[in-house]
């Protein structure tokens, strides 16, 4: 049976679809005088005032909710993809952007127009310490499933906090993955309780969100959020946006800009309402208008931003922005108005056109579940939307992004969703050592790094965790042995810490390619190592040990623990690809170093890129000498913008 819906200027509808293929036809912002409809099976046509959609089909009739990120598109009637149920670990250094308000004092003495509120994504930059108030303050060490939280909250705040963060996480997972229990991933969250504690830490104006893939000093990455502030709806939306940059690493790799940031704001905006779960909606922030003029839309507890149209850039030019100019007021020490307002701009571009290649016309649904696909299996998001897109690229692409922007539906996901809540197993008071140490980590620069944790030690003299960071600081710096004794009182106080074996191995792994010294202290160190590896990085460090030392058969299987545990991770990809074409297994060597060229994050260095890819040419090379063949395109950093020219 086929019905259609009409709506008129007073009834502005979003299109929901549920698992069981049903539409309901509900306002976006709890509007009133809207009819609400419910089909099990709708005809296709639309027009500028008229909107139909055929429901049903394999997504839809699976025993579960397929959210559009896991199927075939974002509408459930195109087949599952084979990304579904796939799950990936990711873990990379840090690029993170953030953005401020100050564009709503520029906008509103000039304009009258929009409030930014700020959100987080990715790069770093130099970052002053912690305060001197922060360090005096009490604060608290929260562990749950997923989160481990530093705060200054009082105990009662703290725990509604981490409670909530558990709650964002699981109406995430299901909304990105299905709540799949293979998904574990931690992170560690530092809450502040006043803003300006904040903005201290982070860089320029004042942002409400950081996420980083890996502090400044971290030698086994370590993804951390940084944000301020209670619970409030907004409060927990930008953590949501940071939340889906960890997601996004974990599941794609490094991303273009206009990508990480558009899922980050297309995931954001779930909604839990009468136990469902609702994906899709119009941002909470930003949306377009077809005025000419910026135009603030106060709510009750935040303001959204009216942007026009005329102003947003043509699709294939947002997916073609390298960072420095995805990101303008990130260029140079100080933002300019413009330079604001067109980052501005760029996330919600970038929004949109993640919005229509999710849940848009068909074309793009299935072209984008492609893409996806490939991404899963190691090949460069960028390229692989190049490829799936070029049918439909430049005018044509341009041209229905427009019109796109301009609908005045928007279709939505909604599910029956009912919470999971996983208790802390931990909160604490953190001791003053523990607190110097979080500044060290948290700081940007070794100077003011090794100033905490001197004085850490001072107040703690068995404080394990500064005299390892001591050590990393210093080596880092140049200061070998003088770290190596640091890094040895670590392990002299806990001797089987993996972390701290693997800080001292490290050292070696510095002063050549492989780990294959035969001094006394590095061989017991490995050797314990072997025993107590849990993290990537760590099986990473004994693959090259075991390498180094001909053993070649071991070092792959370490190699292959640490992808099994991140299969994103780029190192580990090289080092495998390393040890199997020593082995003579040159088109699978060749395989995981195209692989991990592909998952090379934005922020490395080209030179780093450079060796990475002269490495895949000679592994090529090597396999068509002995007749391989590969029907994969050469590798491309995921962070290169798309070209539709």
């Amino acid at each position: 049976m086929d019905h259609s819906i009409a709506y008129g200027s007073r009834c502005p509808v979003d299109r929901i679809w549920t698992r069981r293929g049903s539409i309901s036809w509900l306002p976006p912002q709890h509007g009133s005088g809207c009819s609400v409809v419910r089909a099990g099976r709708v005809g296709c046509s639309r027009s500028p005032h008229r909107v139909t959609h055929r429901a049903g089909g394999a997504g839809a009739s699976r025993g579960r909710f397929l959210p559009p990120f896991l199927c075939g598109a974002a509408m459930p009637s195109a087949p599952a993809s084979p990304y579904t149920d796939r799950v990936r670990r990711f873990v990379t250094r840090p690029r993170c952007r953030s953005w401020s308000k100050r564009l709503l004092q520029s906008l509103s003495a000039t304009a009258g127009a929009c409030v930014v509120l700020g959100l987080a994504a990715c790069a770093s930059r130099p970052r002053p310490r912690l305060t001197e108030h922060s360090a005096n303050a009490t604060w608290l060490r929260l562990e749950s499933r997923h989160f481990t939280l530093s705060t200054d909250f009082a105990a009662k705040t703290a725990l509604e906090a981490l409670n909530a963060y558990e709650s964002e996480f699981d109406a995430l997972s299901v909304a990105a993955f299905g709540r799949l229990d293979a998904l574990d991933l931690h992170t560690h969250v530092v809450l502040f309780q006043d803003r300006r504690e904040f903005a201290s830490h982070v860089d320029g104006s004042i942002t409400v969100g950081v996420f980083y893939d890996q502090l400044a000093f971290d030698i086994e990455p370590e993804a951390t959020i940084l944000t301020y502030g209670e619970a409030t709806k907004v409060a927990r939306f930008r953590f949501r946006h940071e939340l889906a940059h960890r997601f996004m690493r974990a599941s794609l790799g490094a991303l273009p800009p206009w990508l990480d940031e558009g899922l980050a704001c297309y995931y954001s905006n779930i909604d839990v309402e009468d136990g469902q779960l609702v994906l899709g909606r119009q941002d909470l922030l930003r949306r377009f208008t077809e005025s000419r003029d910026w135009r603030p839309v106060n709510h009750n507890t935040h303001l959204l931003t009216e942007i026009p149209i005329a102003e947003v850039p043509d699709a294939t030019e947002i997916m073609a922005l390298p960072d420095r100019a995805f990101y303008p007021a990130h260029v140079g020490e100080l933002p300019t108005y413009d330079a604001e307002k067109q980052e501005t701009i760029h996330y919600a571009a970038a929004w949109g056109l993640v919005h229509m290649l999710l849940n848009g016309p068909a074309p793009y649904r299935e072209r984008f579940s492609e893409a996806m696909a490939a991404a899963a299996q190691g090949e460069s998001m960028a390229v692989a939307l190049t490829r799936e897109l070029a049918e439909v690229r430049g005018a044509r692409l341009d041209r229905e992004f427009r019109w796109y922007l301009r609908d005045r539906t928007r279709a939505v996901w909604m599910t029956p969703y009912v919470a999971r809540h996983d208790r802390p197993s931990e909160n604490r008071r953190m001791t003053p050592a523990e607190v110097l140490v979080l500044r060290a980590r948290l700081a940007s620069e070794a100077g003011p790094a090794l100033s905490d944790l001197h004085r850490a030690v001072e107040q703690a003299p068995r404080h394990a965790d500064a005299h390892h960071w001591l050590g990393v600081i210093q080596v880092q710096r140049g200061q070998t042995e003088l770290g190596r004794e640091y890094l040895r009182q670590a392990l002299a106080i806990a001797p089987d810490e993996p972390r701290y074996l693997n800080g001292l191995a490290w050292t070696y792994g510095l002063e050549s390619e492989t780990l294959a010294g035969d001094e006394p202290e590095l061989v017991d160190v490995m050797s314990r190592l072997q025993r107590q590896a849990a993290t990537p990085a760590q099986f990473d460090t004994v693959a090259w040990y075991l390498a180094g030392r001909g053993r070649i058969a071991e070092a792959a299987a370490a190699a292959r623990e640490a992808i099994a545990l991140d299969p994103n991770c780029w190192r580990c990809l090289d080092t495998y690809a390393r040890i199997l074409y020593s082995a003579g297994a040159v088109e699978t060597a060749e395989m995981s170093q195209r692989t991990a060229v592909n998952r090379l994050p934005r922020w490395v260095p080209e030179s780093l890129e450079q060796e990475f890819v002269t490495r895949w040419a000679r592994y090529r090379d090597a396999a068509v000498r002995d007749g391989s063949t590969s029907a994969w395109p050469s590798p491309t950093r995921s962070g290169v913008g798309a070209s539709f020219d």
